[in-house]
């Protein structure tokens, strides 16, 4: 269905107001591809409810953020949020540095001059991040088979091959008697699996430490200094689970968990990957980040990156916000109608009656010449003019959605990104291997390609890091 309604958009997107109907079987869909008639369903409080393809994801993330409507989704929006406030974030940089630097040895052990398929290898590094984030455990992706990355990448295929099939709508009937359906129980399975093991050694620990407390209480005895612990959302949400198990109990903790495995590890790697990929296609902007990475860190290829660092490069955090709209790392998002919403064109409105199934597309919207001009054309300048055309308008540019359902974890997405790619551009410069015109796109729940992205990879020499413009950091002139 999202490779239909990608294709749909190609060939309708400027006929109709950005409006386009379609049907799958007898069941009618509309896909919405301009900012002006995306912008009330997006700003919406009342249509916040999932459609039906979300629940495909039941069997792994039921009663998620993701797949919940209504006070049940604020109620989770309310105990999730803690998880991102920017003192959490600002501890999980070391995290960030670490694996990004494991990543940066990685990729220099791999055979030179080879192809490197990029979102296979960048999953193996976004999967340690969040592993190391949400369960206080490193995967280490990278010493071996990345399982997780491998069964989310079936799931999402098994998926979208069951969204064209209505006869597989139905879970007695997919899971029972279809090959599909028996290899997504396999994969769901194996990605429970991680976070099972770890939610149960975790709730041992918190037990066995509780018990070590309460005797130490009934002595006189000092208590020792508590083990400090990272601020993972695990331990957010078993916090919220001791307070009140009614209201969080331990099958939620597992969704919440289960939920940010799946949302932190496949969008931040695609994120990445179609970054590295459009760098790799343009030596010029390449090189003006990584000219800016010297100036603000300075020389040493290794040196942490700090969110202080992150609110200074301007040209960086720009180059990562064009890669975005040029390939959203989630290309469609959509509602299923609970009341009807009047949508706005050029010149006329539409009523879309409750009921209906209504997508976005964030790819065609990100592509729409009158709010980004010469829309094929990576420019990172577009985000350092303040008069540019798409700050017209709050919806044209959306990659974490918009609205009260936006991406949770957006800011955690954008600092591990910038991190892990400041780290490659010290180390490396690479060029990509395949022509922007020969890509094969899919719009699966994440944005991907037929045949992954590939670079060559070529390690900086030392004397490329140590020139005027870079020898001192901006940090210890300022």
């Amino acid at each position: 269905m999202a490779k239909t309604l990608g294709e749909v958009g190609d060939t309708y997107p400027r006929k109709n107001e950005g409006v386009c109907k379609i049907y799958l079987g007898f069941t009618p869909f509309v896909m919405l591809t301009r900012a002006q008639s995306a912008e009330a369903l997006l700003s919406d409080n009342v249509n916040l409810s999932k459609p039906m393809t979300y629940r495909f994801f039941n069997k792994y993330i039921d009663g998620s953020l993701l797949i919940s409507t209504g006070d049940f989704w604020r109620f989770q929006r309310k105990i999730l949020t803690p998880a991102f406030h920017f003192k959490i974030l600002d501890d999980f940089m070391g995290v960030f540095n670490k694996q990004a630097a494991k990543f940066v040895v990685y990729l220099g052990k791999l055979p030179l001059n080879e192809e490197i398929r990029v979102l296979r290898e960048s999953s193996k590094c976004t999967i340690n991040v969040i592993g190391e984030t949400t369960l206080g455990h490193d995967v280490d992706a990278m010493s071996g088979e990345n399982y997780y990355g491998r069964a989310l990448s079936l799931l999402q295929a098994l998926i979208l091959v069951r969204s064209f099939r209505p006869w597989m709508w139905f879970d007695s009937i997919y899971y029972r008697f279809t090959q599909e359906g028996s290899l997504a129980k396999q994969c769901i399975k194996a990605m429970h699996g991680l976070s099972t093991r770890i939610l149960r050694a975790r709730l041992h620990e918190r037990k066995e430490e509780a018990k070590e407390r309460s005797k130490i209480n009934g002595t006189l005895t000092p208590a020792p200094p508590e083990k400090k612990r990272l601020r993972t959302l695990i331990e957010i949400l078993l916090d919220s689970h001791e307070q009140n198990p009614t209201l969080v109990p331990e099958k939620l903790v597992q969704s919440g968990v289960d939920l940010m495995l799946f949302a932190g590890q496949d969008t931040t790697a695609t994120n990445l990957a179609w970054t590295v990929f459009l760098l790799g296609h343009s030596p010029d902007v390449q090189e003006k980040c990584r000219q800016e990475l010297f100036r603000v860190l300075g020389p040493d290829p290794s040196s942490p990156v700090t969110s202080e660092h992150l609110k200074t490069l301007k040209y960086f955090d720009a180059t990562i916000k064009e890669s975005m709209r040029v390939y959203p790392p989630v290309p469609l998002i959509g509602r299923q109608l609970e009341t009807d919403i009047k949508i706005k064109g050029d010149g006329r409105s539409f009523t879309i009656p409750a009921g209906v199934q209504v997508f976005v597309s964030i790819f065609h919207m990100h592509h729409d010449p009158k709010y980004f001009p010469n829309p094929e054309k990576f420019d990172p300048e577009r985000f350092l003019d303040e008069n540019a055309p798409h700050k017209s308008h709050p919806f044209s540019y959306v990659p974490f959605s918009g609205g009260p359902r936006n991406c949770i974890g957006q800011k955690f997405a954008m600092m591990e990104v910038k991190v892990i790619l400041a780290h490659l551009l010290r180390n490396y410069r690479w060029t990509s291997t395949r022509a922007r015109k020969d890509l094969k796109l899919v719009f699966e729940i994440v944005m991907r390609v037929k045949g992954d992205l590939r670079i060559r990879l070529e390690p900086l020499r030392p004397t490329e890091r140590l020139n005027k413009e870079n020898s001192t950091p901006d940090s210890l002139t300022a």
